[in-house]
Parts: structure tokens; sequence; C-alpha cells
């Protein structure tokens, strides 16, 4: 009879912790899908690709920046930057810790999706305002 008891009390116990978790998982997925919609909200998505030469490229992809970011803040917030500020604007100078060499600049490009082109950059990029599904790309070439 103590076994009974024990067992169903156990299983009333079970039972109890089962349901509470079930509900508090179901909380926390609601508050995960109202804060995925915040974020999608204030942010934006875009593709940045870094070509240091030599056939070392990096891309990233699917990359959320916040809603008005310029192509300068969105590089710095993804590697190290070095630029300066001049009437034209930022003229960057190195990123991670490339840079530098005679008569090789950075510059940057952005995708023409209708053309399927990339164009050079028309602005300094701390003057370049991304929007979502931009694609942009910095370029280390020599002139």
């Amino acid at each position: 009879m103590w076994a009974a008891a024990a067992l169903l009390c156990t299983t009333i116990a079970s039972s109890y912790l089962a349901l509470n978790y079930q509900s508090r998982y179901a909380q926390l997925e609601t508050d995960y899908q109202i804060l995925l919609t915040d974020v999608e909200e204030l942010t934006i998505v875009i593709n940045l690709k870094i070509d240091y030469g030599a056939d070392e490229v990096v891309w990233f992809n699917n990359t959320r920046m916040p809603l008005d970011a310029s192509l300068l803040r969105a590089t710095q917030m993804l590697v190290e930057v070095e630029y300066s500020s001049g009437e034209l604007g930022a003229f960057v100078t190195e990123i991670n810790d490339v840079g530098g060499d005679p008569n090789t600049y950075w510059i940057w490009y952005h995708y023409d999706q209708d053309t399927g082109t990339w164009m050079y950059g028309p602005t300094g990029s701390d003057a370049w305002t991304l929007h979502n599904g931009d694609i942009v790309a910095w370029v280390y070439s020599s002139f």
C-alpha cells in the first residue's frame, strides 16, 4: 500500500512538472517570436564581401545591421577598420591590418541587382546608407 501511494505521488508530481515545463516552454516560444519580430523591424539584412586580394575573400552573408547603418559603421561592426576623414567623407586605409601598400587602396562597391553588375561606390562609405538586401564589397585594389 505504501509503495502504491509513493508511486501515485511520484506520478502526480511528474505530471505536474511536465505540464509546468510545457507551459513555460510555450511561453518562451511566444516571447521569442515577439522578440524576433521586433528585431526584424529594427534591423536590415545585408551581404558584405571583403576581398583582401591574392584570392583571400571573406563574406558576411545574411548579416543583421541596425536600420540606417552606413557602410562604414556596418564594416566596423564586423571587422577592424582604420580610416581618415576628409571633405569627401571617410577614406578607409586598413581593414583587419591590411592596407598601406603603395598605390593600393580599399575601394567599395555595391551590387546593382537590376543590371547584375558591381558599381563603384558613389560616395564615402560613411555617407552610404545600407538598405535591406544590399550586397556591398570592399576590394583591396591597386591602380
